[in-house]
């Protein structure tokens, strides 16, 4: 897990974001709808041939790290090339995301959402980040285990396959409320606008633009941008697809 500035904030989060009941995702209320089990209504993110509409943060290109390969979207293991995250060139505010991923046994990796591109140099991402992990048992703190809130949230289970084995992480977000699924089943669920949240991000320190790019005070979130987390492993994705909610 990569532990710069930018998740630092998101670990002011605490177990008090987590909603009163986790719910299964058929039972998963929008208005009406339903969270569909099937994925012919969603959009590919990432076609299986070429990184079209993928960028590194902080330029234009797809760093070399990453490349298509066998269908999968893969990342080299290069160690001395940590940081070179890459993310999709659309916003998405109320969306579902599935993806397939397989972890070589000593990296790590992750899904972030929501995030928003900060004005530094090198260029940073302010966002919320579903872990990926090859070894859970490297580190004793739940809270970096597959499907976690990374660094912050742990999930309520522990159901990822060995290392190098396929899974399928799905992440929900709809007007607040924020759902991690791996293989199938609910590993943990928060709400970005609960007064807790709110609380403890002021409490430490957490300024205007943190809050306002979430708008946490507000109906929901502003949106932000899909990506993939590099931490110098290998690791695999496939089937990336996204259906935006109304």
């Amino acid at each position: 897990m990569d532990m710069n500035k930018l998740k630092v904030f998101f670990r002011f989060f605490c177990v008090m974001m987590l909603t009163s009941a986790l719910v299964s995702c058929e039972d998963v209320d929008k208005g009406g709808q339903k969270v569909a089990e099937t994925y012919d209504s969603y959009s590919p993110l990432f076609d299986g041939v070429s990184l079209s509409g993928w960028k590194g943060c902080g330029n234009d290109g797809v760093p070399p790290v990453w490349t298509a390969e066998d269908g999968c979207l893969k990342s080299k293991a290069d160690a001395a090339a940590k940081g070179n995250d890459i993310f999709f060139d659309k916003k998405f505010k109320n969306f579902e995301l599935v993806f397939d991923w397989k972890c070589a046994d000593n990296a790590n990796s992750g899904v972030f959402y929501l995030g928003k591109m900060l004005d530094k140099s090198p260029s940073e991402i302010l966002s919320l980040e579903y872990q990926i992990v090859g070894d859970e048992k490297s580190s004793p703190d739940d809270r970096v285990k597959n499907a976690s809130l990374c660094g912050i949230v742990a999930p309520v289970i522990n159901d990822a396959s060995k290392a190098g084995e396929w899974n399928t992480g799905k992440i929900l977000c709809y007007k607040g409320t924020v759902i991690h699924y791996l293989n199938g089943k609910v590993a943990l669920q928060y709400n970005l606008m609960s007064p807790q949240l709110i609380e403890t991000l002021k409490e430490n320190g957490a300024d205007d633009e943190m809050l306002n790019h979430l708008n946490i005070n507000g109906a929901g979130n502003n949106g932000g941008y899909i990506g993939l987390r590099y931490h110098g492993g290998e690791v695999w994705f496939r089937n990336i697809k996204v259906k935006e909610l109304n």
